[in-house]
C-alpha cells in the first residue's frame, strides 16, 4: 500500500492542527504497513484503533478551536466529521463481529478522506482563522489556538 505524502501544501496555519495533520498521516501510514505485513485483523486492528482514537481527540480539539475562532461553517465542519467516523466505526463493528471488511476500500476511503479533508475544509479554517489576526501582529499572537 502506497504511503500518504505529507507536504507543506497541507498546512493550514494553525500549529496545533497541522501537528496533528502530520500525526494522522503518519498513523494511517501505520495501518497501511500494517495491511502489507499480516494477513487477517493481525496488527492492523489495534493500530486502526489508535488511529481512530486519535482522530476524536483531533476533532475534539479541531471543533473547540473553530468554535473559539467563530468560525461560520462550523456545524457543518463537524457534521463531516461525524460522516467519517460513522462509517469508520461501522466498518470496526462489521470487523469486530467477523464480516469481511474491504481493507483495499477502507484504505482508499482513509486516503481520500485524509487528503481532501485537510487539503480542502480544513484549508478553510486555516484561511479564515488567518484573516482573522492579520491586523494583530505576529509577535503578539502566535499561530496556535
Amino acid at each position: 500500500m502506497e504511503r500518504l505524502e505529507w507536504d507543506q501544501s497541507l498546512l493550514i496555519g494553525i500549529e496545533k492542527i497541522d501537528a496533528q495533520h502530520r500525526k494522522l498521516f503518519e498513523l494511517a501510514n501505520l495501518f497501511f504497513e500494517s495491511l502489507a505485513m499480516t494477513k487477517g485483523p493481525g496488527l492492523r486492528h489495534p493500530i486502526l484503533r489508535r488511529l481512530v482514537a486519535y482522530v476524536r481527540t483531533y476533532f475534539a480539539d479541531e471543533e473547540d478551536a473553530m468554535r473559539r475562532m467563530g468560525y461560520p461553517e462550523v456545524d457543518a465542519h463537524i457534521d463531516r466529521h461525524k460522516a467519517m467516523t460513522g462509517h469508520i466505526h461501522e466498518l470496526i463493528r462489521q470487523w469486530d463481529n467477523g464480516q469481511s471488511v474491504d481493507a483495499d476500500a477502507l484504505c482508499r476511503f482513509l486516503r481520500q478522506w485524509l487528503s481532501e479533508h485537510i487539503g480542502i475544509e480544513d484549508k478553510k479554517i486555516g484561511t479564515f482563522y488567518n484573516a482573522q489576526n492579520t491586523s494583530v501582529s505576529a509577535e503578539s499572537t502566535p499561530n496556535t489556538i
